[in-house]
């Protein structure tokens, strides 16, 4: 947990510890709360690289779907 001073703008520096200058985040407030999350890009462009052959069925599709789910959860 960090402490940030809001400056004359209303912004705020976040640390360089937990963001990078590319970061992109998601801001959620609620009445009394703000909290800021990074958000994570998906790659989808690296499924077709799995795949050696042209098409992927429904079935594969699906699957794929759910592996990148399961890793995007892990990885929050």
């Amino acid at each position: 947990m960090e402490t940030v001073k809001i400056g004359p703008k209303r912004t705020i520096t976040l640390p360089k510890s937990i963001f990078k200058a590319s970061d992109k985040v998601i801001i959620i407030s609620t009445k009394d709360s703000l909290m800021i999350k990074k958000m994570s890009t998906p790659h989808l462009s690296s499924i077709p690289s799995r795949k050696k052959s042209k098409a992927l069925s429904l079935k594969e599709i699906v699957k794929e779907v759910r592996r990148y789910r399961k890793e995007r959860k892990n990885s929050q």
